[in-house]
């Protein structure tokens, strides 16, 4: 049983090392990303500049949408990595079980798309002189609400065959939830 385990785990980081190999530049693109937007956070953070602060803190507010539209877009490509079985597919690897190819995507997704983020969102708190149970509690919190955002994009990418089906299942989602504050009913607040 253990032989079974190791080979299991053999052939997962194999998926791995090749989804991170043939997608390097976007992981890298996304990791200095990442890093450059908690590090402008910290400084914004602790610097007493208000010119500086201000145009900080406007790239900051958009940087949030870069995320969610990075993260959006890399998904189908993780996933797609792989062909579906077939006639025509080629494989990078041996063909492996689903449920083995699911945990290898999820876990290069889960690492770059949450875990990532999620480590800067801490280090930032930490870095505020932040008590680590409320870092806990701001990163679990974090972590659920980002989740509830990606698994969804998760599951359409895994139910599409290619990217333009993928697009066909995204691309109203997304419209609508542009739309969605410029039509929403606001119920007047209780002072």
């Amino acid at each position: 049983i253990y032989n079974k385990i190791n080979m299991k785990v053999v052939r997962l980081l194999m998926i791995v090392k090749k989804d991170l190999k043939d997608m390097k530049i976007p992981f890298l693109v996304w990791g200095v990303f990442v890093f450059l937007f908690y590090g402008l956070a910290a400084f914004n953070m602790t610097s007493g500049v208000t010119v500086c602060c201000q145009v900080l803190q406007t790239v900051l507010k958009y940087s949030i949408h870069f995320f969610q539209v990075f993260t959006v877009g890399m998904i189908p490509f993780i996933v797609h990595r792989d062909p579906v079985a077939g006639s025509t597919a080629f494989w990078h690897t041996r063909p492996i079980a689903r449920a083995e190819m699911l945990v290898a995507k999820l876990s290069v997704i889960l690492f770059f798309l949450w875990l990532l983020p999620l480590a800067g969102e801490a280090a930032l708190l930490a870095i505020n002189g932040i008590r680590f149970e409320l870092i806990l509690h701001a990163v679990l919190e974090r972590g659920f609400r980002s989740l509830a955002f990606v698994v969804p994009f998760i599951a359409f990418a895994s139910v599409s065959r290619d990217l333009p089906g993928y697009a066909k299942i995204v691309a109203p989602l997304c419209l609508l939830l542009i739309l969605d504050p410029l039509f929403s009913i606001r119920l007047p607040q209780l002072t």
